[in-house]
C-alpha cells in the first residue's frame, strides 16, 4: 500500500511539476505579450506625439500666413493702423491674438471704406441728377426763347399789316 501511495505521490508531483512548467510557460507568454503591447503603445504614443507636433507646426505656419495676410490687408485699408508687422513668435496663442487684432483692424477699415463708398455713390448720383435737371432747364429756356421769338415775329407782322407798312422784319431765330 505504501508503494501504491508513493506511486500516486510521484504521479501527483509529476503532474504538479508539469502544471508549474505549463504555468511558467504561460506566464512567459503573458510577459512577452505585455512587452509587445507596451512597445506598441509606446510606438503609437510616439507617433501620436509626432503627429500632434506636426499638426501644431502646420497650425503655426497657417496662423503666420493668415497673420501676414491680415497685416497686408491692414496696411492697404488703414493708413493710420500701426504695428502691422509680422512677428516671429512661435507661441500659438500670441499669434492668434495678433491675427485677431489685425483682422479686427482690417474689418474696421473695410467698414469705413464701404461707408465712404456709399457717400461717394450718393454724391455722384446727386451730381448726375443735377446735370440732367440742368440740361432739362437749358432745353426749356431754349424752347421759351424760340416761342417768344415766334410770338414777337407774329406781333410785328400784324403791326406792319395793320399800319399798311411792308417794312422788313428782322430775321429772328438765329
Amino acid at each position: 500500500e505504501e508503494e501504491r501511495l508513493k506511486a500516486q505521490m510521484a504521479e501527483l508531483e509529476a503532474k504538479l511539476q508539469a502544471a508549474q512548467a505549463e504555468k511558467a510557460a504561460e506566464m512567459e507568454k503573458v510577459a512577452e505579450v505585455q512587452r509587445a503591447a507596451e512597445a506598441q503603445i509606446a510606438a503609437a504614443a510616439g507617433g501620436a506625439e509626432a503627429a500632434v507636433s506636426s499638426q501644431i507646426q502646420e497650425a503655426l505656419v497657417t496662423v503666420s500666413e493668415v497673420t501676414e495676410l491680415c497685416n497686408r490687408t491692414s496696411r492697404i485699408l488703414c493708413e493710420e493702423c500701426e504695428g502691422a508687422e509680422s512677428s516671429s513668435s512661435s507661441h500659438l496663442q500670441a499669434e492668434l491674438a495678433r491675427c485677431r487684432e489685425r483682422a479686427q483692424s482690417a474689418a474696421n477699415a473695410a467698414e469705413r471704406v464701404i461707408s465712404d463708398k456709399r457717400q461717394l455713390v450718393a454724391k455722384v448720383e446727386e451730381l448726375e441728377r443735377l446735370e440732367r435737371e440742368r440740361k432739362d432747364y437749358a432745353q426749356a429756356v431754349r424752347d421759351v426763347r424760340l416761342y417768344a421769338e415766334q410770338q414777337l415775329a407774329l406781333i410785328l407782322q400784324r403791326m406792319s399789316v395793320s399800319h399798311g407798312h411792308q417794312a422788313e422784319l428782322p430775321k429772328l431765330g438765329s
